[in-house]
């Protein structure tokens, strides 16, 4: 019995998950917006969740966390720049990034060697998402002058929302499962 609410309720969850992802997908927040990074310095993201940046400057700072536990991948994370702040980091000031990009994407035998970061003007692309506590490193960079806000937009980087049929495949999924399930033990009663 229990087994059966516990799949009913799972099912309900994944349906409205991604029937809430499919509307965003379409028309909501997981639509891809683009911004200028001087305009992003200054008004920020507002409720996005997919986002190119254009004239966004990278510098060859980074952290870097090692796999901490079975199963977690390393993290690269570094601060995305205005060309403002870049020119004062140059200068020797300490910024304030907005932007902290981040990827467990990359070759690890870049962090021994510190060319991890190819600096210079890029645009950036990916969507808001938070590197977990237990992996972000991110204060690191307040040695090498930069002044992090309490909560930078954290963007992964190269990933985009599931694409609407994966979304729909989710919903119809959840529904034949805690429908069926029901369906089951309904049938069952009665026969009995």
């Amino acid at each position: 019995m229990l087994f059966r609410y516990v799949i009913v309720i799972i099912s309900v969850i994944a349906f409205i998950n991604g029937c809430s992802s499919l509307i965003s997908r379409v028309g909501g927040t997981h639509k891809l917006r683009e911004y200028d990074m001087e305009e992003l310095t200054r008004t920020g993201i507002g409720d996005a969740d997919y986002i190119k940046v254009n004239n966004a400057h990278r510098p060859a700072n980074f952290s870097y966390t090692p796999i901490l536990k079975r199963g977690y991948k390393p993290v690269l994370a570094y601060p995305v720049l205005s060309k403002q702040q870049s020119d004062s980091l140059a200068r020797g000031l300490t910024v304030h990034p907005v932007i902290i990009a981040w990827t467990q994407r990359f070759d690890t035998t870049c962090v021994a060697t510190g060319n991890c970061i190819v600096p210079g003007t890029f645009t950036l692309e990916g969507i808001t998402s938070k590197i977990d506590k237990e992996r972000n490193r991110v204060a690191e960079l307040s040695a090498s002058g930069y002044r992090l806000p309490d909560n930078p937009i954290y963007i992964e980087i190269d990933r985009k929302p599931l694409d609407w049929y994966w979304n729909l495949a989710i919903m119809l999924a959840a529904l034949l499962i805690g429908g069926g399930t029901e369906l089951y033990h309904t049938r069952k009663k009665i026969d009995a």
